[in-house]
């Protein structure tokens, strides 16, 4: 089966889930002492995989798919509605995570197998 990129984000991190850690170090951010923050993640990584399909069969170019990505259900769970850490969202997130979903969908990068 192939899977788009945003989604192995979610499988990968179902799999650590499963190993019902009591606490999470994870690269960037704070300690986690439960599976919240890697919830959100996954929610967010499903999002753009539901997303950008539709948005590549319209025909739309990476750079337009990737402006139509709705992240509002997410996006405030991630930045509690500091402007510094939206911007942060947008140019470590929301843009790298949906120009890899693109490319990945569009055929314009390998898939993930």
């Amino acid at each position: 089966m192939t899977i788009g990129t945003a989604c192995t984000g979610a499988v990968t991190l179902r799999q650590l889930k499963a190993l019902d850690f009591a606490i999470l170090v994870p690269g960037h951010g704070d300690i986690q002492h439960d599976a919240a923050y890697a919830d959100l993640l996954i929610e967010a990584f499903e999002l753009v995989a539901v997303q950008i399909k539709p948005l590549i069969a319209e025909g739309l170019d990476e750079e337009a798919a990737v402006a139509r990505l709705d992240f509002s259900s997410v996006e405030p769970r991630f930045t509690e509605g500091d402007e510094f850490l939206a911007g942060r969202f947008d140019a470590w997130f929301k843009r790298p995570i949906g120009r890899a979903a693109y490319r990945v969908e569009s055929g314009d990068s390998p898939e993930v197998e």
